[in-house]
């Protein structure tokens, strides 16, 4: 049975989240934009993890980061991916970006926590004390 679960918008582009129980895991289409995946194949966590793992894989190929899939048996394919860690900043932006759009996550920040109370010693020229 496939159901429409909502929608997410990844690089201002709106996916709509679709459930399929025939599917093992999920997968996304660019036209029409729409992450499918099966809410019901394992444990919350996994179930997260294959929905996380579309919307990052979404925005690799919006920003041409996956490359070619490697045939590594029959039918079995293996995309590769390359990017630095300034990319990887962009990403998670985007990331952060794509779940906090539509109100897909929500997040509530303890501002105590993100303070650091220790004041953290540093000389004229900025750099922290060893």
């Amino acid at each position: 049975m496939i159901k429409k679960l909502g929608k997410i918008t990844i690089s201002s582009i709106d996916y709509s989240l679709m459930h399929d129980d025939s599917l093992d895991g999920g997968c996304a289409t660019r036209e029409p934009p729409v992450i499918t995946v099966n809410t019901s194949f394992g444990s919350s966590v996994y179930n997260l993890s294959v929905l996380l793992h579309e919307i990052g894989e979404v925005i690799f190929v919006e920003d041409d980061k996956r490359y070619q899939a490697v045939r590594i048996g029959e039918g079995t394919l293996k995309y590769l991916f390359n990017f630095d860690h300034e990319y990887y900043t962009e990403f998670m932006i985007k990331f952060a970006a794509a779940l906090l759009s539509n109100d897909f996550v929500t997040i509530k920040l303890n501002k105590k926590k993100l303070t650091n109370k220790k004041k953290i010693k540093t000389n004229k020229k900025g750099e922290t004390a060893s």
